[in-house]
């Protein structure tokens, strides 16, 4: 007999209230499955409210889901007050097909009906990019660079397709150039590739446009920057490092090839825009403040050693408990008391910038 578990995630306001719901019945569900425990979850969404939920937290909401129903035997149950609104804007941005199509939940019965679709909100979507092998990278190089460049292209390819109508004309408004779109959507695909090759998981990604910003998000509850950084043994030769936080900046610093990370983050702080990433326990964001000093910062330890224990220390003067206006502009990590496996990077960029 299985027991039922339910799960909270709150109201989905932003990634950061997700953590703060779930992270404490995330590792009671994860202790019970250790000790052997068939577990019936159910994830109660009923406290969602209409025009409050926030796509990022919809991906990772739905990426740390689809990692749970891996480990137990019944599909979960899906919580919802029913509600035409949100059920159209569920419907609207492909979370319920998702969901759906991927196994992650069951909804109740009778739930799915009874409201209009395409009309609550065009500018936002859902998409999911499956985990697939890639070649070894230590046994042939060259094939596994070939292998990343042609997976960049096609999930490039797959993002303009499905997104066509946030980045094409909104209303009396002008569409996104042809080169922003594919500097956004090559920026996006090189995020998703990263949870792909070096979490070795699947991307959960969301895109949302508004009359003055497009965010976008990439979510996964794949082994997170830690692991990854020391499975990347390219990378890790001669580097100390140990914590998430850590993991967390030497990712941004470091990885300059290709489109790489370094230069996603580079590409949009120098549009007026930021970066979010966290990863277990730690989170930081990157604005152009906080960038141009981490880059100062990295520039001098590189120049004397590898060995970086308490690298973010370097870069940020102080954690912070609560992101106040001020610390947002400028840049701030913090870390939680437990975290949430994975990792997760938004990004958003203003579009009042001449290159958009």
């Amino acid at each position: 007999m299985s027991d039922k578990f339910r799960i909270d995630p709150g109201p989905l306001t932003s990634i950061s209230a997700f953590y703060k719901w779930t992270v404490k019945p995330l590792h009671i569900l994860s202790d019970l499955i250790r000790e052997g425990n068939d577990v019936d979850i159910e994830w109660d969404l009923r406290s969602v409210e209409f025009k409050r939920i926030n796509f990022a937290a919809l991906a990772t909401f739905l990426s740390t889901a689809y990692r749970v129903r891996s480990y137990v035997s019944n599909t979960p149950l899906l919580l919802l007050v029913w509600n035409p609104r949100i059920l159209g804007f569920l419907y609207d941005i492909s979370f319920i097909s998702i969901v759906k199509e991927f196994d992650i939940c069951n909804f109740q019965e009778g739930m799915i009906g009874g409201f209009e679709s395409g009309t609550i909100n065009p500018n936002t979507e859902l998409i999911v990019f499956p985990y697939k092998d890639s070649p070894n990278y230590q046994l042939d190089a060259t094939a596994w660079q070939s292998w990343k460049d042609d997976q960049r292209m096609q999930i490039t390819k797959v993002l303009l397709k499905k997104t066509s109508k946030i980045f094409d004309s909104r209303s009396n408004k002008t569409g996104l150039p042809n080169n922003s779109k594919n500097l956004i959507a090559t920026s996006t695909a090189e995020l998703i590739l990263n949870s792909i090759l070096w979490g070795k998981s699947t991307a959960f990604v969301g895109m949302q446009r508004s009359g003055k910003r497009i965010s976008i998000v990439v979510a996964d509850s794949g082994q997170g920057f830690l692991r990854s950084l020391y499975d990347n043994t390219s990378k890790s030769k001669g580097i100390n490092i140990s914590t998430h936080s850590d993991a967390l900046v030497f990712a941004s610093m470091t990885n300059n090839r290709d489109f790489g990370l370094k230069k996603v983050i580079n590409m949009i702080t120098e549009n007026g825009g930021w970066v979010e990433m966290s990863s277990y326990s730690s989170e930081i964001r990157w604005s152009s403040p906080s960038w141009g000093a981490a880059n100062k910062s990295f520039e001098e330890v590189l120049g004397n050693s590898l060995d970086m224990p308490g690298l973010i220390e370097k870069v940020f003067e102080t954690p912070i408990s609560n992101a106040k206006y001020e610390q947002k502009q400028k840049g701030y990590y913090r870390n939680w008391s437990r975290g949430i496996r994975g990792a997760r990077i938004s990004f958003e960029l203003p579009l009042n910038q001449e290159k958009f």
